[in-house]
C-alpha cells in the first residue's frame, strides 16, 4: 500500500509541475569557448539575451560578467571556469533567476535584487558579497575567502558577507581565507588574522541548513632572539551584528567552527600576544541565533542564543534535478513527526505567525508523506518530466508537525533543470 501511495503521489506531482512549463518564447543560447556555440563568451551572450532566456555554458574558460537582466546562466558540467569577478545586480521584475555550476576564480557581488536569486553548484575563489537583496538561495555551493601567498601580507578574506539581505545557505560550505604568515623579520614579523566564513550585518537574515562554516586560520608569526612577532587569530565561523540573525539546522556532521590561531616559528602557540586566539564558531552581538543538530564548537558575544528542541527539520535532495530522471527529496526530522511536502513554481518569503522559518514558495500542490521513521529521515521520489526544458525552475519545502502545538517549515530546495 505504501508503494502504491508513493507512486500515486509522484504521478500527481509530475502532473502539477507539467502544468508550469516555461513559456515557449524563451530562447536558449549555447556559449562555447571553443567556438562551437552561438557565442564564445558569456558577456556577448548576455548582451544579446532578453529576460527569460537561458544560457547553456559549456566547459571552458570565460570572462567575468555582469548579470542585470533575468537570464538563467547554467554551466554544463564541472569544467566551466570564470576568470574574473561576477556581478548580479538590479534584478527587480519577474520570477527567480538562476546561476548554476560555475567555478569562479575570484568572487561575486549580488546587489539590490528584489526577485529570488538561486545559486546552485557555485564554487568561488574569493568573497561573495550579498547586499540589499530580499531572497538569495545558495545550494550545493562552496564559497572560499582568498588566502594570499608569500610575499603578500594580507588578512584572510571573508567567504560570505551579507548586508541588509536574506540569504539561505543549504548543503553548502563557507571557509574564510587564511591570514598571511610573516613576510620579513624586519618589517612584518606578525601573522595576520584569518577571515570569517560568514558575516552578517544590518538586519540581515541567515538561514543555514546542512552546511559547514569554518573561519580561516591565523597566519604564523616569526619568533626568534632577534625578531618577535605575534600570530594571527583564527577567523570566526559565523559572525553577526546590527540586529542580524541566524537560523542554523543540520546534523552533527555539519560543523561550524572558528579557525585556528597561527603559531610561532617553533610551531607552538604563542599565547602571550594580547587578544590572539582560536576563532569562535558563532559570534553574535545584539542579535539572535537559533541552532540545532549541527555541531557548534564555541559560542561568544552578547547575542541571544537558543538551541531548538527537538531539532529543527531540514530538506535536501540527493542529486540535482535532471529532466527524465528521478530526484529524491529527503526530509530530516525527529522520528514520529508528520511530514507534508509542497511543490511550487514561485518562490516567496512570507513570515508565518508562530513559526521561525518562513513560507518560501507558493504551493501548487501539497503531498502528505506520513510519519518519519526511526532513521530520522523520510524520502519522496519524484520523476522529473522529460519534456521540461533546461532552465525550468521550481521549489520544494516541507512542513513538519511534531505535535498539535508545534509545526515548523524546513528550508526550501530550489530545483534548476539542466
Amino acid at each position: 500500500m505504501c508503494a502504491i501511495q508513493g507512486l500515486r503521489a509522484s504521478l500527481l506531482a509530475t502532473t502539477s509541475v507539467l502544468a508550469l512549463a516555461a513559456p515557449s518564447w524563451a530562447s536558449t543560447w549555447i556559449v562555447d569557448a571553443s567556438g562551437g556555440g552561438h557565442f564564445a563568451d558569456i558577456p556577448p551572450a548576455l548582451a544579446a539575451a532578453v529576460p527569460g532566456d537561458v544560457l547553456l555554458v559549456l566547459p571552458g574558460s570565460y570572462s567575468g560578467f555582469t548579470l542585470d537582466k533575468r537570464v538563467h546562466v547554467l554551466g554544463q558540467g564541472a569544467g566551466v571556469q570564470v576568470q574574473a569577478w561576477v556581478t548580479i545586480q538590479n534584478l527587480t521584475a519577474g520570477s527567480a533567476c538562476a546561476v548554476t555550476d560555475l567555478n569562479l576564480a575570484s568572487g561575486a557581488s549580488i546587489l539590490a535584487c528584489s526577485i529570488p536569486i538561486v545559486l546552485d553548484g557555485l564554487t568561488t575563489g574569493d568573497t561573495v558579497f550579498v547586499t540589499g537583496c530580499t531572497d538569495v538561495r545558495f545550494v550545493r555551493s562552496h564559497i572560499v575567502g582568498m588566502t594570499f601567498p608569500f610575499p603578500w601580507s594580507e588578512v584572510g578574506h571573508d567567504a560570505l558577507r551579507v548586508e541588509s539581505a536574506r540569504v539561505e545557505l543549504c548543503d553548502s560550505s563557507a571557509s574564510g581565507g587564511r591570514g598571511s604568515g610573516y613576510v620579513w623579520c624586519d618589517c612584518c614579523p606578525n601573522g595576520l588574522d584569518g577571515g570569517l566564513a560568514v558575516g552578517a550585518v544590518q538586519t540581515s537574515e541567515l538561514h543555514i541548513y546542512r552546511s559547514s562554516a569554518t573561519g580561516g586560520d591565523g597566519g604564523d608569526a616569526h619568533f626568534d632572539c632577534y625578531c618577535q612577532g605575534c600570530p594571527g587569530s583564527g577567523g570566526t565561523g559565523l559572525g553577526a551584528a546590527d540586529a542580524a540573525s541566524f537560523l542554523i539546522a543540520g546534523e552533527a556532521t555539519h560543523v561550524v567552527s572558528g579557525g585556528s590561531c597561527g603559531s610561532d616559528s617553533s610551531c607552538c602557540y604563542w599565547t602571550t600576544c594580547s587578544g590572539k586566539a582560536d576563532g569562535l564558531a558563532l559570534w553574535s552581538v545584539n542579535t539572535a541565533a537559533r541552532y540545532s543538530g549541527a555541531t557548534i564548537q564555541k559560542l561568544g558575544g552578547s547575542g541571544h542564543f537558543e538551541q531548538a528542541q527537538p531539532a529543527d527539520p531540514s530538506l535536501s535532495t540527493l542529486a540535482p534535478a535532471v529532466p527524465g530522471q528521478v530526484t529524491t527529496f529527503r526530509v530530516h526530522a525527529a522520528p514520529g513527526s508528520s511530514v507534508e511536502l509542497a511543490l511550487g513554481r514561485a518562490a516567496t518569503v512570507i513570515p508565518v505567525a508562530g513559526l521561525l522559518e518562513d513560507q518560501l514558495l507558493l504551493p501548487n500542490r501539497w503531498f502528505k508523506l506520513g510519519a518519519v521513521p526511526a532513521t530520522g529521515f523520510l524520502d519522496f521520489q519524484f520523476l522529473v518530466p522529460a519534456s521540461l526544458p533546461e532552465g525550468f525552475v521550481f521549489f520544494a519545502q516541507a512542513r513538519v508537525t511534531f505535535s498539535t502545538s508545534d509545526a515548523r517549515f524546513t528550508n526550501s530546495v530550489p530545483l534548476v533543470l539542466r
